[in-house]
């Protein structure tokens, strides 16, 4: 008999910059193989990472940025089927540094990036998971003004 399989854990990190007094997003473009959507960095955490040890490994390796330990959990959490099976995420957020700096991607897992108003981002994101985490930065963010 074969047992239940195991949940995968996933990061989705947010990674922000203020330029011209405006919270700025960066999103990533998936390979077309992939599906060719806008995101934010995630990726998987790896077999002995915390989702924290996770979200910086994937913000560094999807970006070059290193938000050392300025990475920030949301405290939200989500499931979902996916093509590999019951997948747990878990949402970060970091201020790179400001004024939208190039990010080194992975061309094996992204075609191009493009820094986008957090007011403006809405529109160019696919799941509603995202959006809910989008809308749970922007309510942090208010709380710190």
């Amino acid at each position: 008999m074969q047992g239940k399989p195991q949940k995968k854990s996933k990061a989705q990190v947010w990674v922000l910059s203020l330029k011209d007094e405006e919270f700025h997003a960066l999103l990533l473009k998936l390979i077309p193989e992939r599906g060719a959507y806008w995101q934010p960095v995630t990726g998987g955490i790896e077999d002995g990472e915390s989702p924290k040890q996770g979200a910086l490994r994937e913000a560094w390796e999807e970006t070059g940025f290193d938000p050392f330990e300025a990475i920030q959990a949301l405290d939200h959490r989500f499931e979902y089927e996916s093509r590999w099976g019951r997948v747990e995420e878990e949402a970060f957020y970091f201020f790179a540094v400001p004024g939208c700096p190039s990010p080194k991607l992975d061309t094996r897992e992204h075609t191009d990036y493009r820094w986008v108003k957090l007011s403006e981002v809405d529109p160019l994101i696919r799941h509603e998971s995202q959006l809910e985490v989008v809308r749970k930065i922007k309510e942090r963010l208010m709380k710190k003004i």
